[in-house]
Order: C-alpha cells, then structure tokens, then sequence
C-alpha cells in the first residue's frame, strides 16, 4: 500500500507538490486547535465543580484571570468563552481542511485523467491493436474508483493521523498512563483486525478490477452487435455474462465494505468498558468522586474525538487495500511511455512541405514486418520507390499484407527490419509525426462523432476555427453537396453516434471528404470507395485523380475500375510485392 502511494506521489506535478505541502501545514494546525480545544476542557469541568482556581495549571491561572477581567466576569465566564471559542475554531479549522483537501484530492483526479487520455493516445498503433479496447476505456474509467477509493481515503488517512497523534499529546498532558494504555490497546486492536483482513481485502481488489474490464468488454460487445444480438434472439447469453460479472463484483464489494466497517463497533464497545475501569478506579484514588469530574471528563472528550479518528486510519487503510487492483490499473496507463514532440506552427508547416530533396517522397529498402516475434512475416523483403504525384493503386487476397503494408508506409507500424524513408530521411521517433501530419488516410470502415458533419469531416478541428472554404471545396470534391443540400440543417445536421442516420455510402463520402480538407503530400484510400454505387465512384474518383498533381495517392481496391487510371498497379502476393500494370509512361508528372 505505502509503495503504491508512493507510486501516486511521484506522478504529482511539482505545482501539486506544493499544494500538497500546504494542506499538511493545514492539518498541523488544525491538529493544534484541536489540542488545544481538548486541554480547554479541562479548567472549563473544574470550574464547573468546584469554583476556584485551586488544581488548575498555571498557564491556565494566567488566561483565564485576562479574560476574565477583559470580559467583566469570573474565572467561569472566561472558561465557559474559551472552551466555546476553541470547539469553534477547532470545528471551523476541520471544515476548512475537508474542503481544501477534498478539491486538492479531486483536481489530482482531474490531472491523473487528462494525462491518461493524453499518454493512451500518444501511444503507437501497435499498442491499441495488442489491447481490446474494454480495457483501455477501463483504464479511464477507473480513475474515478482511483480518486474515491484511494486517494481520497489516502488524504483522511493522513489527516487523521496527524489528528491522532494530537489528541494522544493531549491526553499524555491529561493522564500519561491512560493516554499510553488508549494508544497501545485502541490501536493496537485496529492493527490487529487489520492484518487479518488485508489479504481479503487485496484478494477482493483484484476481483473487482478484473470484473469492472469484463464489465466494460460485455458492454461494447452487446452493443456493438446490437443488430445480431436482436435477430438471433440471444440477449440472454449477454445478460447472464454481465449478471455473472456485475454480482462478483457486488459480493468482493460488500465484502470490503462490512470488513472496513465492522472493527468500528467492536473498539467503541471495548473503550466503553475501558472508561467504566478508569472511572471506578479514578474515584477510589480520588478524594471524592466531584474532583475526579474534571479528569474524567476531559479524557471522556478526548476518548470520544479518538475513536473516530483511529475508525478513519482503519477504514481509510482498508478502503485502499481492498482498490489495489483497481489502482496498479491506473498507474499503468500512468507509466506509459511518450515521445514528447513540439508541434511546429503552421509556417514550419509549411516549410517543410516545401523542403524536397529530390523527386523521391517516399522509398522502402528491404521491408520486412511481423506482428509477434513468434509469427511468420507478413511483409517480406518489399522494395518500392514512390515519386511525387503517382497514384499507385495494390490489388490482392484477403490476408495478402495489403494494409499491412500501407500502414508501414503511414508508420503505424515500425517495420521488423528495412528501412522508410522520405525526402531523403529515415523515419524514425523524432520525425515520424512530421510525416504522419502530410498524410490524408481513408480506411474503409469510416469513424463519425455523434456532431455535426462540418465537424467530422474537419475532425479535431474546433468548430470556429474550421475553414468554411476548404470544407466546401472538399464536400464538393467528395460528392457530398446534393447531400447536404438535402439536410434540414445542412452542414450542422448531427450524423448520430458512429453515423447511424446516414447510409453507408453517405458516411464514406464524408470520410473522403475529411482526408480531402487536410490537405495533404500523401492520400491512402483503403477500400474507401467500397459503400458507393459506380457512378458516385466514377464521380469521386476523377475529383481524386485531378487532385494536385504533386500529392501521391495510394489506394487499395478490389474492382480494378477503381484502379485503371492509376500509374502503377501493384499485386501483394503473400506479402511481397510484383508489378502488373504500369501506366507511368503515359501519365508523365512534372515536378
């Protein structure tokens, strides 16, 4: 436990530090007042008993005769005053603390989540294909179970204990023997029960986290095959997977619920029958029972704020002992590693499109990958030379290395041996993104946002800062206008989630239309015209083909129509490469 928040510590931004730093000051000073308000008690219970200044401390003597000359009153009403002001004060300073440290725990909630999101998706293509999707959005979503069931207990923990470790001192001021014997026997007991329990409770962490992903994964997977799911009649098979996930999870919950509170009760009744010893025994040592009032009393009080306190160490070391599954999930996602690149503006943008060393974009030397060290390859020894405004189109079999090849072009993929490179320069970490950013990809399978079409097909783009004029020109391109001419809306018609109100061919067009509005030296189309009738196709493809003669096109394509103006056909046979159609000579492109 202590390693995992140590763990959590060292993700914490230095600003966070900082604050981190200034609620343990808080807490040192509340620990004071609330010391303080207990050692008030005391003149406060003597007073009341016996009204004179006889058995009372010194430095009490002293306050109390200021404040009671100050207030016009006696010894009493200046007793009666500062026991009320440092209960007030005490209580307000406890507020204060709750509140400064309940947001410091939340916006470590928040940060913990932004940098999540942002490492998952500056993580290389090969990581999301390794790793079901379920657990990457439960990774996400357990930074919520993170910040409720470790990092906010984690703060009480360390409030109440510094709580403790004052009201101890001013018990120890009180009476040293009951003091140590409250400390050994009430803490003690909550160690004991603790070491029972924590094997439990981390057996149960380990359930709940694994029963949260498959929750997650039973989800997508129902949902995603919703159109099956109610033509087969076979929703049942989903609800008994998730019944069966959910209820584990419920029972290892339960579990850690009863196991975090239940030591609560069995320590208030063992200091309820260790008060009654010490009161019996603190009036026979007394003269008679009114002086023992004043002691007892003050250690009834201070009994009476440990207990809880000493219940929040506890329930706070269980509540994180019973989420280390859910937490070592998180701080994976944590501890991924990124490349930080700074993103060039847009004139260093537009620099390096201008930068060509010679007619070459991009060249593939002795290309060879595989998915897994134990696979055969599915690309093997590919050389290819692709020249600045070629469009080259690759036919082949299901299974051939077709897109696995185009997305080592796009170096979604780093190759298992060979080299790529373009302009010139071998792609490599610090350069891979400058290249990604030219490149305009179609995949077959096209992924809308539930917004707008102006929004989708300028994707990532804010929706005031996307360029009405490039848009139009690339829903033009893409056969869209008659389309959207057609919407209620137009361009701010919403598509649904995944584009469920538009056909397929509509969403495909919108694709293309997206790769369109980037603007990119390098256009890959997977498939992309698959969705769309042959005169759509005719129509899109010449828009394609007259696009700048600079820019290369690649696309993959099973009609060769598709492909017939193309300078270059390729055929992937079992992962190489061989040359069926070559047209260049009658397409020449001057550079």
């Amino acid at each position: 436990m202590f390693e995992l928040l140590r763990d959590i510590y060292a993700q914490l931004t230095p600003r966070r530090r900082w604050q981190l730093a200034l609620v343990l000051v808080l807490m040192v000073i509340g620990a004071l007042a609330e010391m303080f308000s207990l050692g008030a008690v005391l003149p406060f219970l003597a007073l009341l008993t016996k009204p004179d200044l006889a058995g009372i401390p010194e430095v009490f003597v002293q306050v109390l005769s200021f404040l009671g000359h100050y207030l016009g009153g006696g010894p009493l009403l200046a007793a009666s005053w500062l026991f009320a002001c440092t209960a007030a004060l005490a209580a307000l300073l406890r507020l204060l603390l709750s509140w400064i440290s309940a947001r410091f725990v939340y916006i470590v909630g928040a940060d913990f989540g932004e940098e999540i999101y942002h490492r998952i998706l500056r993580q290389p293509y090969h990581f999301h294909l390794q790793r079901n999707s379920s657990e990457t959005i439960s990774g996400m979503g357990k930074v919520t179970p993170l910040v409720m069931c470790v990092l906010a207990p984690a703060m009480q923990m360390v409030i109440a204990s510094v709580m403790t470790f004052a009201i101890l001192v001013g018990i120890l001021l009180v009476n040293v023997k009951v003091a140590l014997l409250a400390g050994i026997a009430f803490g003690g007991m909550y160690y004991l029960i603790n070491q029972w329990a924590k094997n439990k409770l981390k057996k149960n962490s380990e359930i709940i986290a694994a029963a949260e992903t498959q929750k997650i994964k039973i989800i997508q997977e129902g949902i995603g095959s919703i159109r099956d799911v109610i033509l087969d009649g076979n929703c049942s098979v989903y609800v008994n997977a998730f019944s069966q996930s959910d209820r584990r999870l419920r029972r290892a919950q339960a579990v850690n619920s009863f196991l975090a509170i239940a030591p609560k009760y069995v320590v208030e009744s063992a200091g309820i029958i260790m008060m009654i010893v010490f009161a019996y025994n603190l009036t026979k040592t007394q003269d008679t029972a009114v002086q023992a009032i004043p002691l007892l009393g003050a250690l009834a009080l201070g009994a009476q704020r440990l207990l809880p306190y000493l219940q929040n160490i506890y329930n706070s070391v269980a509540c994180i002992q019973g989420s280390l599954g859910i937490a070592e999930d998180v701080m994976y996602f944590l501890r991924l590693p990124t490349h930080e690149e700074s993103m060039k503006s847009a004139k260093n943008n537009v620099e390096e499109r201008g930068f060509y060393r010679s007619g070459v974009l991009v060249e593939l030397q002795g290309l060879e990958f595989r998915y897994a060290s134990n696979l055969p390859n599915i690309i093997k020894s590919v050389d290819l030379r692709i020249n600045r405004g070629q469009r080259i189109g690759f036919v082949g079999a299901t299974g051939s290395g077709k897109s696995t090849l185009i997305d080592l072009i796009m170096c979604l993929l780093n190759p298992t041996s060979g080299v790529i490179s373009v302009d010139g320069m071998e792609i490599n970490e610090s350069n891979r993104s400058t290249w990604q950013r030219r490149i305009a990809h179609v995949p077959q399978a096209i992924f809308l946002t539930d917004s707008s079409i102006a929004e989708n097909i300028a994707l990532g783009v804010a929706k005031a800062e996307i360029d009405m004029s490039r848009l139009m020109v690339a829903v033009e391109q893409a056969q869209l206008t008659d389309v959207v001419r057609q919407l209620p809306r137009g361009l701010d018609t919403r598509v649904g989630e995944r584009g469920v109100q538009l056909s397929g061919g509509q969403r495909q067009r919108i694709g293309i239309a997206r790769a369109l509005y980037k603007s990119a030296d390098m256009l890959v189309l997977d498939e992309a015209t698959s969705a769309l009738d042959s005169d759509t196709e005719s129509k899109v493809m010449d828009a394609i083909y007259h696009l700048n003669p600079e820019m290369v096109i690649l696309m993959i394509a099973h009609r060769t129509s598709t492909l017939e103006r193309c300078h270059y056909i390729y055929q992937v046979v079992d992962g190489r490469l061989k040359l069926i159609k070559n047209n260049f000579s009658a397409h020449e492109v001057a550079f």
